[in-house]
């Protein structure tokens, strides 16, 4: 059976030319702490997000992320807990592609269950296309939030992906204009020390 695992996920911004300083530190931390760590290529400029497995408090999660990253090279950190989707693979350590699409949704208060009645026809094949590297959705900050994060060869395979799946009516899932208040997509890279790559 399933356990019902909570993840961290922490959006940290570094500040001009402490990206990789950063990354070094986030690199010492191991699997315990850091499952998967991506680096923004096209979105906001010097962002990385941390992903960590199985935690039971958030303050754990971001108390160890402030002690053991250099202050002075964060210019913002929000640290968050989420439940990865039912119908979703749970994060784990394998390769998903070299490019990893972030595609981060807030929706209306209470629209939750409606969202996985939506996705979960939805969602297996879509991820026959190309890898859903995970699902979560966020059960602490801002509850009314949906993360899922796609794997790719390259933009090109993405494109191709993207078009072929709207096209065949696969994905999006269908009642997603009334139910999102906002979407942001992020192009990252996985670290070399990422055990999800």
């Amino acid at each position: 059976m399933r356990t019902e695992e909570f993840y961290g996920l922490a959006t940290i911004t570094a500040k001009p030319g402490s990206a990789t300083i950063l990354m070094e530190a986030l690199s010492t931390l191991g699997p315990t702490c850091v499952l998967g760590c991506w680096m923004t290529e096209f979105g906001d400029a010097n962002c990385i997000r941390v992903l960590s497995p199985a935690i039971e408090h958030e303050t754990t999660f971001s108390e160890t992320l402030r002690c053991r990253l250099p202050e002075n090279h964060v210019a913002h950190m929000d640290t968050s807990l989420f439940r990865s989707l039912p119908f979703a693979p749970p994060p784990q350590a394998g390769s998903f592609g070299k490019l990893h699409e972030w595609r981060s949704y807030e929706f209306r208060p209470g629209a939750l269950p409606d969202l996985m009645e939506s996705w979960k026809p939805c969602f297996p094949p879509r991820a026959a296309m190309s890898p859903a590297v995970f699902a979560l959705h966020a059960v602490s900050g801002n509850p009314n939030r949906v993360v899922h994060v796609w794997g790719y060869d390259d933009l090109d395979h993405r494109n191709m992906v993207r078009q072929r799946a709207r096209a065949e009516g696969i994905w999006p899932a269908p009642g997603g204009a009334a139910r999102w208040l906002s979407q942001h997509s992020y192009l990252t890279l996985p670290a070399s020390f990422s055990c999800i790559s």
